[in-house]
């Protein structure tokens, strides 16, 4: 599928090897929590998910997450969600403040199948 004009959230986390395991429970929730409460159509569809993890040379751990929204309403729905709805989310801006993070919403330019 091409996603060109469709709008991509990118998140990056830094984390120590004392809260790897941490990441891995969230992201395991989250991807339930995600599959239980998100569109597949309409102007608030998840078109694509995924999380990658891996380390690098000073033994952290880098999860990075990338979410594609058929429109920015997806992108707020998910958002608005979050907040209301995920029961790990406390846990998660907990989480998050103990990580170097980075979050950037973008509308893709370039897609390929």
């Amino acid at each position: 599928m091409n996603y060109n004009d469709k709008v991509q959230l990118t998140m990056v986390f830094v984390a120590s090897p004392e809260q790897e395991a941490e990441g891995d429970r969230i992201w395991k929730s989250h991807v339930a929590w995600m599959q239980e409460t998100h569109y597949r159509e309409g102007e608030k569809a998840l078109l694509q998910y995924t999380v990658a993890k891996g380390t690098d040379e000073d033994g952290n751990i880098h999860f990075i997450v990338n979410e594609v929204y058929e429109t920015a309403v997806g992108r707020e729905d998910h958002s608005e969600q979050a907040h209301t709805n995920w029961k790990d989310y406390d846990a998660f801006v907990k989480w998050t403040n103990e990580c170097k993070s980075s979050f950037r919403d973008a509308r893709i330019i370039h897609s390929l199948w």
